[in-house]
């Protein structure tokens, strides 16, 4: 409150009692306010000491190479595979891992099933307490996978990460033809927001018809909801080959794949293979069961002569074939209607302008 005084006839401000007066009452609240802030300070770095020390120090153990160590015993402790790695990085805030230098194999076996340079995924930890494993993005370099198919149709891969003590009852039900139940037999939930494979390697041998594959600079973007059973694909391949009893030989330059998984059905939104050979384009779906179904369309283009190079059959025949072929029903014995008209070729020195099959 100011004081005003006449004097002379003129109105003049005495300028400190009041001012005096707010000045005192300012410094009395900043008083308090500090004597109110210090109990919070001290509250704050006392919850850091207590939370973020014992984080801190966990992470600087599970970043050692005692830490280490003792994930990998662990994880190698619960599944039938044996993993190594030359480093595991951890940050318990973030939720970003790395692996570097991975293999995993079957330790009667000296070749790995899985190896990769270099593997880096961000995890959110808040879900893990709703038995959810949520990894927004992960991207892999240079992984080679090397599947095998036993004759009683077992997969390498699944036997290394299969849990040791799996039950009987579903190693029985995997080898028998019931329907599976429609609830996910997973006690937890993947969900994979974005995974990203860049220069990988697949090759796949199967003992039971001699058929052996491979495949080289895979490049790959996809997601996953392992409990919903749905997900995206997009990939691109580059030199693959395929070689099967001696009797069948493929080259494949390039492959171009985009499909979709929604409970148990694949769709294949576009497929092609291009190869010395042939180019095929495909579409189609594929039910996922203990007998798959497919229901697949298919157009090729390719030389004649050239399917009888595939085969390793040498015929004096040439010219170009347009093929339109459906695939439908069980996998491995489906129904298949095929139409094929060959244009300007030669068939033992004769030419023929136009056949059709």
């Amino acid at each position: 409150m100011l004081v005003i005084a006449l004097l002379e006839g003129e109105h003049k401000v005495r300028p400190y009692t009041s001012f005096v007066i707010t000045s005192s009452t300012g410094i009395k609240k900043n008083l308090d306010n500090r004597k109110l802030l210090k109990p919070i300070f001290f509250w704050i770095v006392g919850m850091c000491c207590f939370f973020i020390f014992p984080l801190w120090l966990t992470q600087q153990f599970l970043n050692s190479e005692k830490g280490n160590a003792f994930l990998l015993q662990s994880i190698n402790s619960f599944i039938s595979g044996q993993i190594r790695c030359n480093q595991i990085t951890i940050s318990l805030l973030t939720g970003h891992v790395a692996i570097h230098h991975f293999s995993l194999r079957m330790p009667d076996q000296q070749d790995s099933v899985l190896t990769f340079n270099q593997l880096e995924l961000d995890v959110q930890w808040r879900k893990l307490l709703y038995g959810d494993i949520s990894i927004q993005n992960c991207r892999l370099n240079t992984p080679s996978i090397s599947l095998t198919i036993s004759d009683k149709g077992e997969l390498n891969l699944l036997q290394a990460i299969m849990p040791k003590e799996y039950p009987s009852t579903h190693r029985q039900h995997t080898q028998t033809h019931e329907p599976r139940d429609q609830k996910s037999s997973f006690p937890f939930n993947l969900t994979i927001n974005q995974l990203m494979i860049e220069q990988g390697k697949v090759s796949v041998d199967m003992a039971s018809n001699e058929l052996q594959s491979q495949i080289n600079k895979i490049d790959m973007v996809s997601g996953l909801n392992l409990k919903k059973q749905q997900g995206n694909l997009k990939l691109s391949t580059h030199m693959g080959k395929m070689v099967w009893s001696d009797d069948f030989n493929i080259t494949i330059e390039q492959c171009v794949l985009k499909a979709s998984l929604d409970f148990q059905k694949i769709r294949l939104l576009f497929c092609q293979v291009i190869s010395d050979q042939f180019q095929v384009d495909i579409t189609g779906e594929i039910l996922l069961s203990s007998s798959p179904t497919l229901s697949l369309h298919a157009n090729a283009i390719t030389e004649i002569s050239a399917i009888f190079d595939m085969f390793l059959i040498d015929v004096p025949i040439d010219g170009t074939a347009y093929v339109q072929a459906d695939f439908n029903g069980n996998w491995l014995n489906p129904d298949i209607k095929a139409h094929a008209i060959a244009l300007d070729g030669y068939l033992f020195d004769y030419p023929v302008h136009e056949m059709t099959l």
